[in-house]
């Protein structure tokens, strides 16, 4: 009888490690999918439900924190978790956070970019904002392209000279007769 017992109790312990493996991913996947929820939506006129065409303040600063720069997600971060004061100083001071994390970015390209990319990124920080965004959306492309193509020629005149000096004879003094 101990046997049998044991027998049983081995096949329940498997069992249960199947509906485990099996169920918890699916549990897991029926979270993922859910609705996500709208308590970052302010109610409308006509009705007490919240809608997703306008969103409060505090939603607002959610949405800059998913998509801003480094600086706009650290203000928004302290808005956040503020009051709603707080909340408004942000809103009204975001663009110009946005402003120096765009400069930011732009040194950062410039710092690895070659001649054209960095002289192309300090025109866009001399310019305008519109300017600056130009070049980060995707004026940096073409010089930057243009530094790698002359690290390729260099790289390829290097390894011309290598190739050169080690297909001339060496002297004969260190060969044997």
């Amino acid at each position: 009888m101990d046997h049998y017992r044991r027998r049983m109790v081995r096949q329940g312990k498997a069992f249960l490690r199947f509906l485990c493996l099996s169920l918890l991913p699916l549990a897991c996947l029926a979270g993922l999918l859910a609705p996500a929820p709208v308590s970052a939506l302010a109610p409308t006129a006509r009705t007490a439900e919240p809608t997703a065409a306008e969103p409060t303040d505090r939603g607002r600063v959610l949405t800059f924190w998913k998509v801003g720069g480094p600086g706009v997600r650290a203000a928004a971060e302290v808005a956040l978790s503020g009051t709603d004061a707080e909340v408004d100083r942000f809103l009204a001071e975001v663009a110009s956070t946005a402003h120096q994390d765009d400069r930011v970015a732009a040194a950062n390209i410039a710092g690895i970019g070659g001649p054209n990319t960095i002289e192309a990124a300090r025109a866009a920080l001399a310019g305008s904002q519109e300017r600056l965004r130009t070049f980060l959306d995707f004026g940096w492309r073409e010089p930057f392209e243009q530094d790698e193509r002359v690290r390729v020629s260099q790289v390829i005149d290097a390894g011309a000279r290598m190739s050169r000096s080690a297909a001339e004879p060496r002297s004969t003094a260190h060969t044997l007769p």
